[in-house]
């Protein structure tokens, strides 16, 4: 069935243990990413373990397995129009002092586009070691959903006006659902006809 998962219940035990057996399982041939600019995965302690668990595909999955991984980071275009208009807002959020879980806080635009590009190259590096290729693409629409969808099910929030994608309510649907395939339509259309490479 579908789970709703509040926020904060997102960073239990219970639903890392989710979402990590979902990443590390062997079969899984399917691990695709759409989100803003990966900037709370690399600074948010509240997400961080999220590219750990990423970085120990290498050790879970065996050589031959990895090759075989279907890879794709979906991340907005940070010289884009729509990057600027989100941008700006996070950092009058940063500057308002909701920031306690922030490793890293830019204190102006710029600062923030820099380090999205930084975020872009690291995943670059993470994708060459893992996988041998490049699959991270940039998109310049506006960003709605925040999807993490694997082989079995996928995982899903949205990015409202005012609050960050990983602080609004997170639904998993099984590859079953009907939901699971109009996200992967979603996903695959942004991929092929609305993103360019990194």
């Amino acid at each position: 069935i579908a789970i709703v998962i509040e926020p904060s219940k997102r960073n239990s035990e219970r639903f890392k243990k989710t979402f990590i057996t979902s990443l590390h399982d062997s079969e899984n041939k399917k691990i695709w990413f759409l989100l803003l600019s990966g900037f709370t995965m690399f600074y948010d302690q509240r997400e961080e373990w999220i590219l750990s668990e990423i970085d120990k595909l290498s050790d879970k999955i065996p050589y031959s397995q990895l090759q075989k991984l279907d890879l794709k980071i979906l991340l907005l275009d940070p010289y884009s129009r729509e990057f600027e208009i989100r941008g700006r807002w996070f950092i009058n959020k940063i500057k308002s002092g909701n920031s306690q879980f922030l490793r890293q806080k830019p204190s102006n635009l710029p600062d923030y586009i820099q380090s999205s590009v930084k975020i872009i190259q690291e995943l670059k590096n993470l994708c060459a070691k893992l996988i041998n290729r490049v699959c991270i693409r940039l998109y310049k629409t506006t960003s709605i959903w925040r999807i993490h969808m694997f082989n079995d099910s996928c995982f899903v929030s949205m990015y409202d006006e005012n609050i960050d994608g990983h602080l609004t309510k997170l639904i998993q649907y099984p590859k079953s659902y009907l939901e699971y395939r109009a996200l992967e339509k979603y996903f695959r259309a942004i991929w092929k006809k609305h993103s360019t490479p990194a």
